[in-house]
């Protein structure tokens, strides 16, 4: 089961992150915490079960993660090198890092960490050689090998450093080492892994002889040793390039890892390893090893080396190209181990391609459907997978398959080449890079050679260490990539074992998955399905996975799984490791993404419409077809052969749809039609042949959603649902309504059958009975529309007032429509106009067009309607939109003339020169008259202002001068010169115009325009202007510029300065053809400010620089070493297209920066302190920030550079993280980062945040007086060593600040200044931290005395001292003779103290101490809920006195057969008739509100009776709860308005229960919520109540008194010291029904018997129902002594103390009864005398106990009850006090009581002292109170929405509120808190015995009693003042209570904004109560006891029915006394 686990401790800071990217597949219930799901045991059972009834494992469903990071910034990261997963049922995972070795669980968590380095890397050299030897004293070790020996369960780890020395571990607990092997005795034979750099890799297999050994190849030679040259000899014979070396059981074996191997033929001890030559070794001649794995008798290595086997002397390392080889070696060599290794040459080719150089392997089982293909038989499944590089470092990689069979075939095929080779010059050769290979082909041949070759054991003393290079075995690539590497490979299967999925890890961190169905290239067959980023960035917070700063994953492995449901897959990178479900089906939503993916894991579960694997598809393994679907292209659908669409007026009409791929299943398993959410209908199915016919029905009107305004249809989805589950295909039908549209196009433009009908102007689908036969249109070319104009426009022109006749073309128009109505609409309003039709449409006459003020032109929309006298106005469509456009030539103020020739053609302005106007052609102008047309320009053009005020000279300048003014030509009839420059114009207009110039020099003047004609100026004065200021043609220089180096891709802002910079209108700046984009607001003169672009690749140049080296080398394959390259460039300017180059200097771009150090790394929450950061290139950050990230949540703030560059910043605040207090600490990761820019650095440690400060409280004002203040609290710094560095402010007042002195960790001093008399608020500022008022400093008055007061008072001093000289006098006297009486004073004092600082050590132990949570168990029987009739009695009938008469109501009729116990009580035929006819009276409302307002009225009428009537109103009415709702509304709105109407204030209403309806409104809640309590509610309230119970139990309760020592309540608390131990007795249960074996039970030594009885029969009957045990009082318990004697134990004997009248009655100390001794349960003796005295008590005492409110109390300690529940006898077994004879007591004697409460005190200990037991309880409970709140207080809670009955009642408050003007909010809060909490869960927490099957103590009643009123008062608004000397209980939880306000506001206000209840949901939930619990109860006992009211009341409830006009005309009097008639015996 999944465990919470918090941070590590490690050195390494170890950090282990889940991410929940899925839901549990299963849930429990109503599981509210995990926290809770731990520690309840019952319920980690009850899961487990679960569990177990549906399958064998838990399906994975989410990711998890393992990451590594040093705690210290100077060491590298752990890098994960190996990963292990066991493949048992275990499953842990282990891993191999440097310096590190990990074990974790399955899932990634609880991790054990052994640390194996950095260490000596010289011991084992110095031990082998003698000499000194080369090395590192502190090098890290890097894991080089890590295997599990599952035959002898230990783990197998290598190490890199000291030769490759090995260790042994314990599997599963990897910290216990179980290898006696010292460095210091190790022998060369069992030094195994190559060092750092190199390769290894191993195998562990068993032999023939069930001897296990480990395989091992590594690349270490003689070359890579540490040891001096001279002593090389002394060990090089054991630099194993391949070996076998031993692995006995024994972990301690002095042969353990040997490579010596004993002989047993010739005794002799023979070298299992293979050593490199020494020629090829010195010549660099290297073997990288890839993999290595064993099947059957045979072992294979995948290695790597240069493919030419040459002399050494002729081998050059870079000459040749590496070659991949297959190498095997037989595991049952005897005499030669390892001579049998053969090699192999392995190729992988694509596209023509070769890839010659291995990067990793796998070998595994394919599929069925893959091992057909490949042709593989029963002799060798296994397929060895290889990725492949090319040799020559291009990029990509291909991956290939190898079937073993062929690799075995090959092998023999290279042994019989050799064999057959004699005299040939091609044969296989000797591997002659090994020191004995001397194999020499042709001299020998065998036959019958079988396969595999480790078969023929007897060829190896002739053929041996062959090779063969010429015969390749090669194959082609099945997968290939492009621009990265495969690097890990693993291969799993689907659960029907015929689909091959092969996972690719791969160099830029994902993890590919592939279907591989086939062998074949590029087959369709084969398909990459998911990618999966499992790799981290670093460096970069962009939020994009840059791929060059992924780690490469370097191992993929399947995790252990029953099946593929409950498998992970790991990958791991060197920083990470991940744990993966092998498939997520559940991320495809439907059924197309499903088969789309082609994951081979999945397919579509058609009856659970849902992706899943076929073990999560229930049913999917049987024959029916289409029940679990694979194959693509077979989702299910709907067809059918009509449109699917309906009129909204039709209903229930038949709907045939034919369904595909849908299976067929049988009757009993049904199909329903869903129309959206609203109908559900079963249609009939049929099978027809490749499909089923369904014959949906559609909806009724309640059915059809409503359509939104203005839409003429809904489309509703039509789904076929499978036993109400989800939709298994679902299509779309389309409801329409024909009326909504109000156009005939748009009517029947539509895609449904509407059609319109003309004279109606009606659209309608039902054309045939509601339009005219000749007048109506389906077709849209037919309906009546305007039409465009003749001129093919839609425009009309309209003068501003002129009147005007438009004709506007129709068509269609019926001959009947004659006249009509012309609306032109502008946005100033409507003008109509009367419309004649024309032969071509329709005239409008006399329409005028208005515009507003100071518009030329505006657009107005035409509209045409029909107006013929007395019919309905019909619009007309206008399809064309013709509209009409109003103008006026010239606007009110006047013009210009530009402006006026600029008018559109169509308005026919023009300007008269005469009048200066712009006029209409036509009006009258004397003069000339320019029209706007070509050619025409107007006099007296103007500049106005132009722009830019300078450009650049030169040709290739590109500056555009815009210039504005008047009357400018609009045809560019302008020539244009700018300082004598001809501008060569681009555009113009009336009042702008644009040029360019060119000038060759530096030049300045005016800007000239003339108007031209044919390319002229005209001579007149009137057509040229000159502008008012100069223009100015420079040379814009660019001297230098700062900064000169800067960061690239980091945003430099680079400030340049010159001359001129701010000419011309486009200034660029490029650095290294970079863009620097100008801050426009910057430009000047001699500067302008630009800034470098913010780009996280930016510095993609030298990344690839970085790739290239890494590809030229296998070393560095996937490793790139950091580069700080930099770069330096000119600056270049462009000022349109004018290039300047700065003149001094280049700038510098660098490509590294990092940090190294922050200082200090510890924090606060709300940051604020200053930290330090060191690094590289720091000083280049121009606008610095630290950025930090918790979680998804990131944090700024600002940095200073300082002189020595580096930087001091202000940790950021994080005291808004929405995630960061669920610990007291967090570790985040931190960046720094330019302002503005996302480019980052990131430090490679964690900054470590602690919680803020918190400050002690002032008790009282400190008091001025010169001196410094002293303020304590708690972690005022981070830490102690940095107290110095903390800023720390103390403000007094709002201005002035206290002189900090001196910081600790946890107190500030501080000096205060003066200032005036007053009090002064405190006030703290530590960092970012500012803390409330802490307290108050006061400055009082400073008295100052003139010189004669002086004297005065020297005076009076002289006398006191005089005085005080003779008083000393007497005094010394007198003190003699009183010495002895203090000393006594003294001594009594000191003991007293002694006394109350045990107490109050005592007391604070527990705080610190007993805050661990509680078990609580249920027992076996689970919660022991009541069942409905029992929990509704005792809340219906509280009252004990009043249950015993409710017995009958039990009595119920069940199945049609009537109790037999009812017999004797049947009534009589008459009664029964009566009875029936009182029940129908009770139905009619206004007789059951009459009636209980009859009874209300009546003084006589008690609060008990009441409550009975209320009760036995629910009791006839609960099968009509909707009925009793309604009477429950009508009384609860009586209620309020008589209460609003007198003089009650409105918040009182319901607090009280003063009336039959507030006790009916507890009543209904009971019934309502039951289901709610016991799904959800009840869980958390039980475990309170288990809580208390055993919080009681842990410590002394008296059993009379019953107070405790822990208590929650002050009353009960036990205030004294009780010395006591916990004992643990072994009990047999001699009563038990069945063998039940010894148990133990834990009790107190100062237990009485009584109380020890009940804890024992407590664990004795878990398993049984409370009600069902054994009474205490029924059995005794015999102790055995250790002696053997036995002794009956009872409160009291002849053995019990005896002081004067008071008898203190037994205990277990007593007795001397010590921890284990033997109890056992007997029956009762009957010579008990306790029993008889006891019994005569008890019946004296009646053992009923009654609260305040009258409710019944369960029996308490000493009381005596019976069954039924309220008659119970006592199961506590405490005594009763007799009545006669000594009194007894237990730990509190009654008078100790009384002096301790009042009376002498010496002595007796000071009893407050104990009160902190108070906080140790509380804090011990807190947790499950806090539970219990939440889920009350929460609107969705433990999986269960919200009841409807609490929504409906507050909605029905919410209600009455609004209805009688009640505004004020606490009003209503008030009423809703007297509702619900007070009158229902109050009830129930104050009274768990009316759900439960419990026994509630006194000391658990007031536990329960201190919680109830802590609910209330957080339930309440009125605010409660709290002192010193306020009551315990409300002091108690004073914290808390605001933290509840608050929820029971949201909650409260939460409800509000949910959406009403509408009728039908109320009415079906009532009904459905109704229903489950009918037939409970008997009505008819009910109907009878509630008739004794009418008779009592009878004469009051008439006068009440004949005053009711209602009552009366329904004539209920007299129906009334039909029912007396027919109850007293008449008929």
């Amino acid at each position: 089961m999944r465990q919470c686990h918090s941070f590590s401790n490690l050195p390494d800071k170890v950090q282990m992150i889940k991410t929940q990217s899925k839901s549990v597949a299963l849930t429990c219930g109503c599981l509210k915490k995990l926290s809770i799901f731990r520690t309840n045991n019952f319920m980690l059972v009850f899961f487990q079960l679960i569990l177990l009834s549906v399958g064998d494992s838990v399906i994975v469903k989410e990711r998890v993660e393992y990451r590594a990071q040093s705690g210290d910034q100077s060491s590298p990261l752990f890098e994960f090198k190996n990963l292990v997963v066991e493949q048992q049922p275990s499953g842990q995972v282990y891993i191999g890092a440097r310096n590190r070795l990990y074990q974790l669980d399955a899932d990634l968590s609880n991790p054990i960490t052994v640390q194996t380095g950095p260490d000596d890397d010289t011991v084992v050299c110095k031990e082998l050689t003698g000499q000194k030897c080369g090395g590192d004293k502190n090098a890290d070790n890097i894991n080089k090998l890590l295997l599990i020996d599952y035959d002898h369960d230990r783990i197998v780890t290598c190490g890199s450093i000291n030769e490759g020395v090995c260790q042994l571990l314990q599997q599963g607990n990897i910290r216990k080492r179980l290898d006696n092997l010292l460095l210091n005795e190790t022998s060369p034979t069992k030094l195994i892994a190559a060092p750092r750099d190199l390769s290894t890799v191993g195998f562990i297999a068993r032999s023939n002889d069930n001897k296990t050994s480990l395989y091992v190849g590594s690349s270490k030679t003689i070359k890579n040793s540490k040891a001096e040259l001279s002593v090389l000899f002394a060990f090089a014979k054991q630099m194993y390039t391949v070996s076998k070396h031993q692995l006995p059981p024994d972990s301690h074996n002095q042969d353990m890892l040997s490579a010596l191997l004993l002989d047993r033929d010739s005794n002799f001890w023979v070298d299992a390893g293979l050593v490199m030559s020494s020629g090829f070794a010195e010549n660099g001649f290297t073997v990288r090893f890839v993999d290595g794995f064993a099947t059957d008798e045979t072992g294979y290595f995948i290695t790597t080396h240069p493919a030419r086997n040459v002399p050494p002397s002729l081998f050059d390392p870079d000459s040749f190209n590496h070659v991949t080889y297959i190498s095997q070696v037989c595991l049952n060599e005897k005499d030669m181990p390892l001579h049998s290794l053969l090699e192999l040459p392995l190729e992988c080719s694509f596209d023509g391609i070769k890839y010659t150089k291995a990067v990793t392997s796998r070998t595994v089982v394919v599929g069925s459907n893959l091992q057909a293909e490949l042709q593989i038989n029963q002799r060798s499944k296994d397929v060895v997978f290889v990725s492949f590089v090319r040799s020559n470092g291009l990029p990509g990689s291909a991956v290939c398959m190898y079937p073993l069979w062929k690799i075995e075939d090959q092998f023999l095929q290279l042994i019989k080449r050799c064999m057959r080779s004699r005299g040939r010059s091609v044969a296989p050769r000797a591997m002659r890079w090994l020191q004995k290979a001397s194999t020499e082909c042709g001299t020998v041949e065998f036959d019958d050679l079988l396969t595999p070759v480790c078969n023929n054991r007897d060829i190896w003393d002739v053929i041996s260490l062959l090779q063969d290079y010429d015969i390749v075995l090669s194959s082609d690539a099945f997968y290939t990539t492009n621009d990265t590497v495969v690097t890990a490979i693993e291969v799993a299967l689907n659960e029907q074992k015929n689909h091959t999925v092969a996972f690719f890890g791969t160099q830029d961190g994902k993890m590919i998955k592939f279907r591989l169905d086939s062998a074949t290239p590029e087959s369709p067959l084969n398909r990459e399905y998911e990618t999966i980023v499992i790799g981290d960035t670093f460096g970069g917070s962009s939020g994009t996975l840059d791929r060059e700063s992924l780690s490469a994953v370097n191992a993929i492995r399947l995790g252990y799984g029953h099946n593929t449901d409950s498998q992970r897959i790991y990958a791991m990178t060197p920083s990470i490791t991940v744990g993966l479900p092998l498939f997520d089906c559940s991320q495809y939503k439907n059924c197309a993404t499903c088969l789309g993916s082609r994951d081979p894991f999945c397919g579509w579960c058609t009856l659970d419409s849902k992706c899943s694997s076929s073990g999560d598809c229930e049913g999917s393994s049987s024959r029916v077809l289409y029940r679990f679907i694979q194959s693509d292209g077979e989702c299910p659908r709907l067809d059918s052969d009509n449109p699917l669409m309906l009129p909204s007026s039709q209903y229930q009409k038949p709907i045939p749809l034919k369904g595909y791929n849908i299976p067929m299943v049988t009757d009993d398993a049904k199909y329903e039609c869903k129309f959206g959410d609203l109908y559900n209908y079963r249609p009939p199915i049929k099978k027809r042949i490749g499909y089923i016919l369904i014959k949906c029905v559609s909806p009724p009107p309640a059915g059809i959603p409503r359509m939104k305004m203005g839409e003429g249809h809904v489309v509703v989805p039509l789904s076929i649902v499978y036993r109400g589950k989800n939709a298994l295909v679902t299509t779309n039908f389309t409801f329409y309504d024909c009326s909504v549209h109000t156009s005939c196009m748009s009517c029947v433009a539509t895609d449904f059958d509407c059609t319109w009908c003309i004279n109606d102007n009606l659209c309608t689908h039902e054309s045939s009975t509601r339009c005219d036969p000749e007048a109506h249109v389906s077709q849209v070319n037919n309906c009546p529309q305007l039409t465009l104009l003749a001129d093919g426009t839609s425009k009309f022109y309209l003068t501003k007032g002129k009147q005007e006749t438009i004709y506007v073309p129709a068509k269609r128009l019926p001959s009947q429509w004659k006249k009509f109505s012309c609306e032109i609409t502008t946005r100033s309003g409507k003008k109509l106009a009367t419309g004649q039709r024309s032969r071509t449409g329709i005239e409008c006459q006399q329409v005028e067009g208005t515009l507003e003020n100071g518009v030329r032109s505006t657009e107005a929309s035409l509209r045409i309607v029909t107006a013929n006298r007395g019919e309905r106005q019909i619009e007309i469509d206008n399809p064309v939109n013709l509209s009409v456009e109003i103008y006026q030539c010239e606007l009110e103020g006047g013009g210009n003339c530009g402006t006026c020739l600029q008018s559109p053609d169509e308005w026919s302005c023009g300007w008269c020169e005469s009048l200066s106007r712009c006029t209409l052609q036509g009006d009258t102008c004397i003069g000339t008259w320019l029209k706007a047309s070509a050619g025409v320009s107007c006099r007296y053009p103007r500049i106005t202002s132009f722009s830019p005020m300078s450009a650049p000279f030169g040709s290739s300048a590109e500056t555009v001068i815009r210039i504005k003014g008047v009357n400018l030509d609009l045809n560019s009839n302008m020539q244009i010169n700018v300082a004598g420059v001809r501008c060569n114009q681009v555009q113009s207009s009336c009042c702008e115009a644009e040029c360019t110039p060119h000038a060759k020099a530096v030049i300045s003047g005016k800007i000239t325009l003339c108007i031209t004609k044919n390319s002229q100026c005209l001579p007149e004065s009137s057509y040229n202007t000159t502008s008012a200021k100069n223009f100015e043609f420079v040379d814009p220089i660019v001297e230098d510029f700062t900064p000169n180096r800067g960061l690239r891709g980091w945003g430099t802002r680079i400030i340049l300065s010159g001359e001129h910079l701010d000419t011309g209108n486009d200034v660029t700046v490029l650095v290294d053809g970079l863009p620097c984009k100008v801050d426009r607001s910057t430009l000047g003169y001699t500067n302008l400010e630009c800034l470098l672009e913010c780009k996280q690749d930016s510095i993609s140049s030298a990344f690839k620089r970085r790739r290239e080296v890494a590809k030229s080398s296998l070393r560095t394959l996937f490793r790139a070493e950091r580069s700080s390259s930099t770069t330096v460039q000119r600056v270049t300017v462009n000022f349109d297209n004018i290039q300047r180059i700065a003149k001094k200097g280049y700038f510098e771009f660098i490509d590294h920066v990092s940090i190294t150090k922050i200082d200090p790394r510890q924090t606060i929450r709300s940051g604020g302190l200053p930290l330090k950061v060191r690094g590289v290139n720091l000083n280049l950050i121009q606008n610095p920030q630290m950025k930090v990230t918790l979680m998804k949540d990131h944090f700024y703030s600002d940095c200073k550079l300082l002189p020595d560059s580096s930087l001091t910043c202000i940790s950021p605040d994080l005291s808004k993280s929405s995630v960061f207090w669920n610990q007291n600490e967090a570790f985040v990761r931190v960046e720094i980062q330019n302002k503005g820019c996302p480019t980052s650095v990131m430090y490679n440690a964690s900054l470590y945040y602690k919680p803020n400060p918190t400050l002690d409280l002032f008790s009282d004002p400190k008091i001025f007086r010169g001196e410094p203040i002293y303020i304590t609290g708690l972690n005022l710094c981070p830490d102690k060593n940095l107290c110095k560095s903390v800023p720390a402010k103390v403000y007094i007042g709002e201005k002035m600040q206290c002189n900090v002195t001196r910081l600790d960790i946890d107190q500030i001093a501080c000096l205060p200044p003066k200032a005036a008399v007053g009090e002064y608020e405190i006030k703290v500022q530590i960092g970012g931290f500012t803390s409330e008022s802490i307290g108050m400093l006061q400055y009082n008055e400073e008295s100052q005395f003139p010189p004669a007061v002086v004297g005065v008072i020297v005076g009076i001093l002289v006398v006191v001292a005089v005085g005080i000289f003779i008083l000393v006098c007497v005094y010394r006297r007198r003190a003699k003779a009183s010495d002895m009486e203090v000393k006594n004073m003294m001594m009594q004092m000191n003991q007293m103290e002694s006394r109350v600082a045990k107490v109050c050590k005592e007391a604070f132990a527990e705080l610190q101490t007993d805050m661990s949570q509680l078990d609580t168990v249920a027992g076996g029987v689970g919660i022991p809920y009541l069942d409905y009739r029992t929990y509704l009695m005792r809340v219906l009938f509280p009252d004990p006195v009043t249950a015993e008469n409710q017995h009958a109501l039990l009595l119920s009729y069940r199945n049609g057969r009537e109790d037999i116990r009812t017999n004797s009580n049947r009534p009589t035929r008459p009664r029964a008739l009566g009875m029936e006819r009182f029940n129908k009276l009770l139905e009619n409302k206004t007789f059951l509100m009459c009636f209980i307002k009859a009874l209300e009225g009546q003084r006589s009428f008690s609060m008990t009776e009441k409550a009975k009537v209320a009760g036995l109103i629910f009791v006839i009415l609960h099968d009509r709860l909707y009925y009793a709702t309604e009477i429950l509304e009508n009384l609860l709105a009586d209620l309020i308005q008589r209460n609003l109407a007198g003089s009650n204030h409105p918040k009182l209403l319901l607090r009280r229960t003063e009336s039959v309806a507030e006790k009916m409104l507890t009543h209904w809640f009971s019934i309502l919520l039951h289901r709610f309590v016991v799904e959800c509610a009840g869980e958390p309230l039980f475990t309170l109540y288990r809580a208390i119970k055993q919080q009681v139990d842990k410590g002394p309760v008296d059993a009379f008194t019953n107070e405790a020592r822990y208590s929650l309540s002050e009353d009960k608390l036990l205030r004294q010291s009780v010395d006591h131990e916990m004992l643990t007795l072994t009990v047999s249960n001699y009563l038990a029904e069945y063998d039940q074996p010894d148990f133990s039970a834990r009790v107190l030594s100062c237990d009485s018997i009584s109380q020890v009885k009940r804890k024992i029969l407590d664990v004795a009957y878990m398993n049984v129902h409370y009600m069902r045990r054994p009474h205490p009082e029924a059995i005794d318990l015999e102790w055995q002594t250790k002696r053997g004697a036995r002794h009956v134990l009872k409160d009291e004997d002849h053995t019990s103390k005896l002081e004067g009248e008071w008898k203190k009655v037994n205990t277990l100390e007593h007795y001397t009864v010590k921890s284990n001794d033997k109890i056992s349960i007997i029956p009762k003796q009957e010579n008990s005398i306790l029993n008889q005295s006891s019994a005569s008590a008890l019946s004296r005492s009646g053992g009923l106990k009654r609260n305040g409110s009258g409710a019944r109390l369960l029996p308490s300690e000493g009381s005596n009850t019976s069954l039924p529940r309220h008659k119970q006898a006592s199961r506590s077994g405490t005594p009763t006090l007799p009545q006669d004879g000594p009194k007894l007591w237990h730990l509190v004697k009654p008078t100790d009581q009384d002096q301790r409460e009042g009376g002498d005190r010496v002595g007796k200990m000071v009893s407050e002292v104990y009160l902190t037991r108070l906080l140790t309880t509380k804090g011990t409970i807190q947790k499950y109170v806090d539970d219990l709140f939440e889920t009350i207080f929460s609107v969705v809670q433990r999986g269960h929405a919200l009841p409807l009955a609490v929504k409906h009642m507050f909605d029905f408050l919410d209600g009455q509120a609004a209805r009688h003007g009640i505004t004020d909010p606490e009003t209503v809060h008030t009423w809703k808190s007297n509702c619900l909490p007070l009158r229902f869960w109050v009830n129930l927490i104050k009274n768990p015995e009316f759900v439960y099957d419990v026994h509630k103590s006194p000391i658990v009643d007031c536990y329960l009693s201190v919680i109830a009123q802590a609910f209330m008062d957080s339930c309440s608004t009125a605010e409660y003042k709290l002192g010193k000397d306020s009551p315990s209980n409300k002091l108690l939880y004073a914290k808390e209570i605001p933290d509840y306000r608050d929820w029971v506001s949201r909650y409260y206000s939460d409800i509000s904004r949910m959406p009403k209840l509408n009728s039908r949901d109320l009415s079906a939930f009532l009904q459905e109560e109704s229903f489950t619990h009918s037939q409970d109860f008997n009505s008819q006992a009910a109907l009878s006891q509630l008739f004794t009211f009418v008779e009592k009341y009878n004469g009051q409830i008439l006068n009440v029915l004949n005053n009711d006009s209602d009552a009366r005309s329904q004539s209920l009097v007299k129906q009334l006394e039909y029912v007396s008639v027919a109850m007293n015996g008449g008929s």
